[in-house]
């Protein structure tokens, strides 16, 4: 499956990145140890609808619905403390073979970095990531040109961001400003037209301490663009204002919890059609561990954000995943995950045909791994998934079944 696992992995830990940089300073410190792995990887799975449409559908972009992919692949982690600053970083490189549908053969990149470096009077977190793969046909919305291969399309997502706080004590009330950058890219010429540019920057102030945990409390400018729309587009572009409240606290062993509450106002660039928005964002993330053998993650949100795969001025999108997973030995683990991506597409046309508006995407999967902490590691894979569309064109399931292997070098 292109969508649910490569890249869900890639999100998961890329994330953990970005949240090193924002976090507590010194508990973040306290608990890192250097650590440095290595693997190889294979990925060998059969999927029943890699087209991610109806058969008709399919059948007109002269693709095969079920069809079996081999992805190999490097995979290293590295944290390094440096004094009282740390580095991390978090990579994987391997290219996708699919044997019928060829066009969809394509490298797969992931790359996470974060560092916190403190200088003199001033904290400093850093993080970078960076995503590339095939697009999975079932975050595009389908070009209608006869002829036109539009779902061969190489996307590319980098995001850059910072924060500075004044302060030499590790624990306390600090005046902080925060910046970033992010960027998509689709290869397919036809598909430039959703390119973004986005930058925010904003200030606020945020406070440490070792019983309270850490708290934020910003606000957030975002200017978005879409550079290689034509001027027939109605829209080029759009800017937000965000006023933001952030926690992290850990609740004794047990339970680890992050939460976020905010307040958009959006504004399209012309005024037009599309219309402005005024919205609550908010994002959840506990980690609960109620036994040594099993651990829980819920996270939940629900944000603003420029889409990549429609011709839409902005998405908005809420996400819902649960993951568990049981140690049933010291060598064997079941992982069971599921996840809703309900989003609404505002503004999006008919350049490609029937326009997308709204996509409620469902996951489930289960993961039976062995051979834990062995130089040589496997793991079963069987998931299943499907869209509901506005209208029939765009719905769709699929089940996939795979093994992964993994050498630790």
């Amino acid at each position: 499956m292109m969508g649910i696992t490569a890249s869900t992995r890639a999100a998961a830990s890329l994330a953990g990145l970005a949240m090193l940089g924002t976090g507590t300073t010194a508990a973040a410190q306290a608990r890192r140890e250097p650590e440095t792995a290595i693997s190889l990887s294979l990925d060998v799975r059969h999927d029943s609808n890699v087209a991610r449409s109806n058969a008709a559908s399919a059948s007109a972009r002269n693709l095969s619905r079920a069809d079996q992919r081999a992805t190999p692949a490097i995979n290293v982690v590295v944290s390094r403390p440096l004094g009282r600053n740390m580095l991390s970083l978090n990579a994987s490189a391997g290219y996708d073979f699919y044997r019928r549908n060829k066009r969809f053969n394509r490298e797969r990149l992931s790359l996470g970095s974060a560092a916190n470096v403190l200088a003199g009077p001033l904290t400093v977190d850093l993080a970078a990531t960076l995503s590339r793969s095939q697009s999975d046909p079932g975050d595009l919305a389908p070009l209608l040109i006869p002829g036109a291969n539009s779902l061969r399309n190489r996307s590319t997502v980098q995001d850059y961001s910072g924060s500075v706080r004044l302060g030499s004590s590790p624990y306390g009330l600090k005046p902080m400003a925060s910046f970033g950058y992010s960027q998509g890219n689709n290869s397919n010429e036809l598909r430039r037209i959703s390119n973004y540019r986005s930058t925010r920057y904003g200030g606020g102030v945020s406070y440490d301490g070792p019983a309270l945990g850490s708290f934020t409390a910003q606000y957030l400018r975002t200017d978005s663009e879409y550079p290689d729309r034509p001027a027939t587009f109605s829209q080029t572009g759009f800017s937000s204002d965000r006023i933001e409240l952030t926690a992290r606290r850990e609740l004794g062993s047990v339970l680890t919890g992050s939460a976020g509450i905010s307040w958009i106002s959006l504004k399209p660039d012309i005024a037009g059609s599309d219309p402005s928005l005024s919205t609550v964002g908010w994002n959840v993330a506990l980690t609960a561990v109620p036994r040594p053998d099993l651990q829980i993650t819920g996270a939940f949100a629900r944000d603003v954000s420029p889409s990549l795969g429609t011709d839409a001025l902005y998405q908005v999108g809420n996400t819902y995943s649960l993951d568990a997973t049981y140690q049933f030995v010291r060598e064997q683990a079941l992982t069971i995950r599921g996840s809703i991506n309900d989003r609404r597409f505002v503004g999006a046309g008919r350049f490609f045909g029937l326009p997308l508006t709204d996509s409620v995407q469902r996951f489930v999967s289960a993961s039976w791994s062995f051979n834990q902490g062995r130089p040589l590691g496997a793991a079963i894979d069987v998931g299943y998934q499907d869209r509901d569309g506005n209208g029939t064109f765009f719905d769709y399931s699929s089940v996939y079944v795979g093994i992964r292997t993994t050498y630790r070098i």
